[in-house]
């Protein structure tokens, strides 16, 4: 891991403002490194723009394996890491560990939820099997027919965008700049093994280059790993009373209810492409979900909706990339997390700060 600090003479490049990004450009400035962030829209507006900031590695990643490992480590960061945003003077955002739900609603699901709380709970998981009565005990909104649910007490959430602007305003803290928006269009080695950035300004030398571009990090043919772009879409709902008070899950949907009483009701998993409009379809799938889960969400306002694209590595084993480019040195690559970038920030930018510095 990365350790001490470094001289203001490394001069590092980071491509991408989203919550890798800006969790990268945080961390290799708190090390002392000058930083430089690229953005081609504006802090926050691809994939972190349509996340609810879900942190349930126990259900993200229910088969134990390399993914699960590095889920719940980098869960286990986050106290810390959520605190070292607000010690830097990050913009104020939500946090909480809650816990969460998730729903049975067939006795196969039930059976299957069971089997996986005793094994949580043999590896040292804070999990538990509610039948129905325990769990709307717990969550009294509830549809009523439900089976049981699993309760996972260590899960929780993070505000997104907030928390992605609030590491933004970090990194300025430390000294990084973000300039936004600025297309990064190529990037190529330049003499003395430094690397150059072309950009729709102007060209620009670094020693170092992070390569955090979510769905369009292929577009700069730095090697690396191949990504597809999954287009998710999310509600956003608010009632009168609050729906929850922890993450609730089901099949179709997850809730977040947030402290200004609206809720979060995600989210959609399509092969889209690049296309990242909003659907009608989309939205009556989850408003359709959501009430199922709880009937009380027919009632609520709708607020909006907000449409983004994971980045999914095109492997079968689903492990985002991490690592130096194959093909241009001193360029480091911070990739593929599809739909664990939230989750996976504070573990990523410790690991890409150290392949960057060490």
């Amino acid at each position: 891991m990365a350790c001490g600090r470094y001289d203001q003479s490394v001069n590092v490049a980071v491509v991408g403002a989203g919550v890798i990004g800006c969790s990268i450009a945080h961390e290799i400035a708190s090390l002392g490194a000058k930083v430089t962030v690229f953005e081609r829209r504006g802090v926050a507006r691809g994939a972190s723009w349509a996340s609810a900031g879900v942190l349930a590695p126990w259900i993200e990643a229910h088969e134990h394996g390399p993914l699960l490992e590095m889920c719940a480590r980098s869960l286990a960061m986050y106290d810390d890491f959520a605190e070292g945003v607000r010690h830097d003077g990050g913009a104020s955002f939500e946090y909480a560990r809650p816990g969460t739900i998730e729903v049975a609603f067939t006795e196969e699901q039930a059976e299957a939820m069971q089997r996986t709380a005793a094994a949580l709970g043999q590896a040292g998981v804070r999990a538990s099997w509610l039948d129905r009565q325990a769990a709307r005990d717990l969550e009294p909104a509830l549809n009523e027919f439900i089976f049981g649910a699993l309760r996972i007490d260590d899960h929780g959430f993070v505000e997104m965008p907030g928390l992605v602007e609030a590491l933004a305003v970090a990194a300025r803290m430390r000294g990084a700049a973000f300039h936004a928006p600025i297309d990064v269009t190529r990037i190529e080695p330049a003499p003395g093994g430094a690397v150059r950035l072309h950009t729709s300004d102007a060209p620009q030398t670094f020693d170092r280059v992070v390569i955090a571009g979510g769905s369009w990090t292929n577009r700069l043919r730095a090697g690396g790993p191949q990504i597809r772009p999954v287009k998710g879409q999310l509600v956003r709902l608010r009632l009168d009373t609050p729906a929850a008070t922890r993450v609730l899950w089901s099949e179709a949907c997850y809730m977040v209810p947030w402290q200004d009483g609206t809720l979060l009701v995600g989210a959609t998993m399509e092969d889209a492409g690049f296309d990242e409009r909003p659907t009608s379809a989309a939205v009556a799938s989850l408003l359709a979900a959501a009430a199922l889960l709880v009937p009380a969400t027919r009632d609520a306002a709708f607020v909006d909706v907000r449409a983004g694209l994971r980045p999914a590595p095109t492997d079968d084993g689903g492990m985002p990339f991490i690592g130096p480019s194959p093909s241009i040195a001193n360029v480091t690559i911070a990739s593929g997390h599809f739909r664990n970038g939230v989750l996976l920030a504070p573990l990523t930018a410790k690991l890409a700060a150290a392949a960057v510095l060490d």
